[in-house]
């Protein structure tokens, strides 16, 4: 689980006069926003949204209940937000559409049996 702190130290950097300003959360995960402030004049210069592949429900961990969100997507019981940063987290395997498989993959991550890098989506 990552912190408000942790990601601003260790994740997160500005070149330039700008600051980083978290979305009010008492953890980081998939859908959380962070915006850069420009410092000069104050204004929101971009807004990005986190993505964490496997947390699917933004609650900051990779869990069974992420495997349970994308089997209600994957039959109809729940809808993942179309272009959303979660059902981006949802297409763990990267092949553009959130599958059983992701689901599979997601159960390999919590077994351990699947390492997956968060910064190229490759699993080993």
């Amino acid at each position: 689980e990552v912190i408000e702190e942790d990601l601003l130290a260790n994740y997160l950097a500005v070149e330039g006069n700008g600051t980083i300003q978290v979305q009010q959360a008492s953890y980081i995960g998939s859908g959380l926003e962070v915006q850069l402030i420009n410092n000069y004049t104050g204004n929101v210069d971009a807004t990005y949204k986190i993505v964490i592949f496997g947390d699917v429900d933004g609650d900051g961990t990779v869990s069974i209940d992420d495997i349970r969100t994308i089997k209600g997507h994957v039959t109809g019981a729940a809808e993942l937000e179309s272009g959303s940063a979660r059902e981006f987290a949802a297409d763990v395997d990267g092949d553009g559409v959130v599958t059983l498989q992701d689901a599979v993959m997601i159960k390999g991550m919590i077994s351990g049996a699947v390492e997956l890098d968060q910064a190229t989506r490759r699993a080993d």
